[in-house]
């Protein structure tokens, strides 16, 4: 894994029940759920996101549950700038993983950026997620 390459666990369920990565998937696209004026600070992660970056769509378990289930695996190709949207353009390497982990507190619709190097623990956990 290249240490220059960000890695990044998103959602695509909206208002936590509106499923979107399949159509994410056969648009080869990933897009954040909020506008920046509906949560700043998620905005603000998913504006850092860059070509060559690695994303990983995740959904959550079930209220309560410690783990989230990785769906698809990624390369983000390019961001498009469309106003108030984050749009990345995403080659899908891997669908349908759907690979049980631990969420180390990933419930929000984006998280990251993880580089390697950063832990071996943090290491693994991403080399668990990314890897095909």
């Amino acid at each position: 894994m290249n240490n220059e390459i960000n890695y990044w666990l998103v959602g695509a369920s909206w208002d936590g029940s509106d499923h979107q990565d399949k159509e994410f998937i056969e648009n080869k696209i990933w897009v954040l759920g909020y506008q920046e004026n509906e949560s700043k600070q998620q905005y603000q992660k998913a504006q850092k996101i860059k070509k060559n970056d690695r994303i990983a769509i995740k959904r959550m378990m079930g209220k309560g549950s410690p783990e989230i289930k990785i769906l698809h695996i990624g390369i983000v190709e390019g961001v498009v700038d469309y106003g108030n949207l984050v749009i990345c353009v995403v080659n899908w390497l891997v669908v349908n993983k759907n690979k049980t982990i631990e969420s180390k507190g990933c419930f929000a619709s984006i998280h990251g950026p993880y580089k390697i190097g950063s832990s071996i623990e943090k290491d693994n956990w991403l080399n668990d997620i990314f890897s095909l």
